[in-house]
């Protein structure tokens, strides 16, 4: 599991892309009105945003190999996912039922985060709670293949600039 920490934590250090219900960043001077639609979306988007990421994951699974981690549960968290969604194991054989309510938990419920690790591309997919799913050092197949997967669930891919 050393190897593949520190690969994850290379990679998080890497271009970084956001799959998001925007499709670029929001100005600066905008930002008190993007709390307003950011909670509205909240409340009425998130489920379908989860349903969303998890679907274009599956489709990516079945491009580009890869391994699922779950990456973190809050401290003293003691929860039934731990059983079912092991910390430290890769999850990529679970079944694509279970990989899809692991993300959509991942999203909904904020109290665990998922790594996709496309080791052959020297990429990864985080993905963590309510809209924060981020695509680190994707090669231009894995870039170009997630932008349309994502334009056809209606969310956008874009570079965060750093």
């Amino acid at each position: 599991m050393k190897n593949v920490e520190e690969l994850i934590d290379k990679l998080f250090e890497t271009d970084c892309y956001v799959i998001d219900y925007l499709p670029q960043r929001v100005p600066k001077k905008m930002h008190e009105r993007y709390s307003e639609l950011e909670d509205y979306f909240l409340k009425h988007y998130l489920d379908k945003f989860s349903k969303d990421i998890a679907e274009i994951v599956l489709k990516l699974l079945a491009y580009f190999p890869a391994e699922i981690y779950v990456a973190e549960y809050p401290e003293k968290y003691n929860g039934k996912d731990i059983n079912n969604y092991p910390f430290g194991k890769n999850l990529a054989d679970l079944s694509f039922e279970k990989i899809a309510k692991l993300i959509q938990k991942s999203i909904r419920k904020g109290h665990l985060s998922t790594v996709v690790l496309f080791r052959q591309e020297n990429a990864l997919l985080s993905i963590s709670s309510q809209f924060s799913v981020s695509l680190y050092n994707p090669s231009k197949k894995l870039l170009t293949r997630t932008k349309t997967l994502a334009q056809s669930r209606g969310v956008f891919v874009w570079n965060t600039g750093n």
